[in-house]
């Protein structure tokens, strides 16, 4: 009975260890934080990162220098409750000391919501003009349609005013001839 004991407390302190591998696989409040900063002289290209997470806000900012010589930085943070956010600004760089600029020409913010708004506004916009194509396109096939409605009763009354020249030609043929005949017979008659 002791031997089935040890073994149930074997078990049990077994499945204890895999309850508490598994929960130490995952990390209810993640932290990390890494940077890189990449200078090539030759070709000019500058770029630098830095984020850092603590839970749920990550928190960083990269910047790199335009091909017209414009440093953008973009400060940016992320969390659950307001999304993603991001700063923007631009810093006028001179070639002689593109490392220490700080003359800000421009900053604008940028976050999830304007994004989006954007992206509904451009979807508007295409579907509007789309709408409008398939407007103009069913205005001018009314316009066609009805022209060629135009032209059939222009033709049906042609047809019907040569009907109506054509029986008047022929009651004035059936006329003259009636009246030739009485004519002749008049003149017959006399003779």
């Amino acid at each position: 009975q002791q031997q089935q004991q040890q073994q149930q407390d074997q078990q049990s302190q077994e499945q204890t260890d895999t309850t508490t591998d598994s929960s130490e696989d995952y990390d209810s409040h993640p932290q990390y934080s890494f940077a890189y900063d990449v200078r090539d002289t030759l070709t000019g290209d500058e770029k630098q990162q830095e984020e850092k997470r603590d839970g749920d806000l990550v928190q960083g900012q990269y910047s790199l220098v335009e091909p017209d010589g414009t440093r953008r930085v973009v400060e940016y943070t992320a969390d659950d409750i307001n999304g993603f956010n991001a700063i923007v600004s631009k810093q006028l760089v001179d070639e002689r000391s593109r490392a220490s600029a700080s003359a800000t020409a421009s900053s604008s913010r940028y976050n999830s919501f304007e994004t989006l708004q954007s992206q509904i506004q451009t979807q508007a916009i295409a579907e509007a003009q789309a709408q409008a194509a398939s407007y103009a396109e069913a205005q001018a096939l009314a316009e066609a349609q009805l022209q060629a409605q135009a032209k059939a009763h222009a033709e049906a009354m042609a047809q019907v005013q040569s009907d109506a020249e054509l029986q008047a030609r022929i009651q004035a043929e059936a006329q003259a001839r009636a009246q030739a005949q009485q004519l002749m017979e008049q003149f017959q008659q006399q003779y």
